[in-house]
């Protein structure tokens, strides 16, 4: 009955791990920051081949995608995740073109977030996905 411990202060929950892929080095810094000063563990890959790799290694409970990097392939990256289980994705892009939202949900995006990010609305998006899981 860990819930019970939980509620009683005799255990603290375990830190959901969310592995975070974007080739911008600024954004990976500053949305880890923000995440983690939520009480999020944090993992981050700067490509798809590095983020799949992250992903088989570290086991996250959520991902947060960027679509638009330069060695391509975000949205075959976020079928190959989508196609491995029930891990929600959240994909976080500067790409406004309803075509790639579309595209986005029918390959299993959670969620679909225009960047800039507001990171208040991240870290509750982020709370409804954990929580529904």
């Amino acid at each position: 009955m860990p819930l019970q411990r939980i509620l009683n202060g005799n255990m603290k929950p375990r830190a959901t791990k969310i592995l975070l892929i974007d080739d911008d080095k600024t954004v990976v810094s500053v949305v880890s920051a923000v995440l983690r000063g939520a009480g999020y563990q944090m993992v981050s890959a700067l490509d798809p081949v590095q983020g799949f790799m992250a992903f088989r290694r570290e086991k996250p409970q959520l991902v947060v995608l960027d679509l638009m990097m330069p060695a391509g392939g975000g949205m075959q990256l976020l079928e190959k995740l989508t196609s491995m289980g029930k891990v929600p994705v959240i994909v976080m892009t500067a790409l406004t073109d309803g075509k790639v939202e579309a595209e986005a949900k029918a390959a299993g995006a959670a969620a679909f977030l225009k960047k800039p990010v507001n990171p208040e609305e991240l870290k509750t998006l982020i709370e409804e996905l954990v929580a529904s899981d």
